[in-house]
């Protein structure tokens, strides 16, 4: 009896070191793949999805028969691939895909003033033309002080993580497009010369989506619907843009 009390101790001992060898062997296994993530941006006319959703089921996880009914209409001309971006990343690891153009513009203006104090000459017949276009020219516009960037085009950052199932990723996403549509003019001055000084912002439209969804490794997922802009860059309701989301395992070799 003395004998099987000493060697009990042993025996729960090594037990846990032999099971904790398992987790790190699964662990390693699991965390062999890649993930590669697909996001499509596709539009159409809004009347046009909104018959394709009352014949379709597009709240399943599982977005194939839709996917496939989109592409037919897409090779039709019924509908537009806007974008598509693909980033592969490890299991649980931030990921960040770009095609971009920095823009960059003023953000604080100091104010405009005269360059010095001038006295206005005393003539009996007044100021001539001549005489105020010299006054223009010593005048000075408003200044920019500060300026600031932003990027325009396409951005994609996602972190997936794989389940321990190896059949569902668990998917953070954040896919934006992002245009320049213009310029807005906040100030304009303009001298008796012709020149013209602009206090002017740019405007820009975005399209984003902050996701967390779990898909079905292999599967699209149609994770937003978002009115895309017009020509002029507002928003335009008549057209719709569909967001599609598919994560692949990939095995490193």
């Amino acid at each position: 009896m003395q004998a099987m009390n000493k060697l009990l101790p042993l025996f729960l001992l090594a037990f846990p070191i032999k099971l904790g060898s398992q987790v790190s062997e699964g662990t390693e296994k699991q965390g062999s793949g890649l993930i590669q993530v697909q996001v499509e941006y596709i539009e159409m006319a809004h009347a046009a999805l909104t018959g394709l959703l009352s014949e379709t089921d597009a709240t399943e996880s599982d977005a194939t028969a839709l996917r496939g009914e989109i592409e037919a209409m897409v090779k039709k001309g019924d509908a537009k691939v806007v974008e598509a971006t693909v980033a592969i990343a490890r299991s649980g690891e931030r990921q960040v895909a770009e095609s971009c153009q920095e823009v960059a513009y003023a953000t604080d203006y100091e104010a405009g003033g005269v360059v010095n104090s001038v006295n206005q000459p005393d003539k009996a017949e007044g100021l001539t033309a001549e005489d105020l276009r010299a006054f223009d020219a010593m005048v000075y516009p408003a200044r920019p002080s500060s300026f600031q960037k932003r990027k325009t085009g396409s951005i994609l950052e996602m972190e997936a993580t794989l389940s321990e199932s190896g059949k569902t990723i668990d998917l953070h996403l954040e896919p934006s497009l992002v245009w320049l549509t213009g310029n807005r003019v906040w100030n304009e001055r303009k001298d008796r010369s012709g020149n013209v000084s602009k206090i002017e912002m740019p405007v820009f439209y975005t399209v984003h989506l902050d996701c967390r969804a779990t898909l079905i490794a292999g599967k699209p997922l149609l994770a937003a619907v978002i009115s895309p802009k017009d020509d002029a860059g507002k928003i335009d309701s008549s057209r719709k843009l569909l967001i599609f989301v598919k994560a692949t395992l990939e095995e490193s070799k």
